[in-house]
């Protein structure tokens, strides 16, 4: 039995095989991990998502066809806050990002959604004072805009 106690071995030093790609998988793996973990990431992300329900709260009752006193209050409590979760998510867009390159890339993908929600609600806020009335049409515009940043954030995360 010539060779039967012998093991074998993959090549090591190559590109290829099951360890490369392991190897590749594992510090792929980490380097998401960083950037999850990148406190700048979440904050970003809390900005962006409370502004996004803000926004839907402002559509849902621009939309209202009920009586104005059937608003859940909940749904008026966050369509309040917008303004300021506006301001604050804009000070972060206009914040410079130096960092790892997924970090950045992830918030300045995330900074390009908060201005493309402001300039949206700026719309939104400029078509209803100029014409009284038209808020169920201004919202089918924002909710619109909503709907994009929704689907660009969910292929950033």
């Amino acid at each position: 039995m010539a060779g039967a106690g012998r093991r074998r071995s993959a090549p090591v030093g190559g590109a290829t095989g099951p360890r490369h790609i392991w190897i590749t998988a594992a510090r792929t793996a980490a380097r998401v991990a960083r950037t999850m973990q990148d406190p700048r990431v979440a904050a970003f992300r809390s900005a962006l998502e409370s502004l996004m329900t803000a926004m839907d709260a402002t559509v849902r009752i621009a939309r209202w066809t009920e009586a104005p006193d059937a608003i859940p209050a909940p749904l008026a409590k966050a369509a309040s806050q917008i303004e300021p979760r506006l301001e604050a998510a804009n000070k972060l867009a206009e914040s410079k990002v130096v960092g790892a390159p997924q970090v950045t890339a992830r918030i300045n993908a995330m900074s390009e959604c908060i201005r493309r929600l402001n300039e949206a609600f700026t719309a939104y806020r400029t078509e209803i004072t100029a014409a009284p009335g038209t808020e169920a049409e201004a919202a089918l515009a924002l909710d619109a805009a909503i709907a994009e940043v929704k689907d660009t954030d969910n292929k950033i995360a």
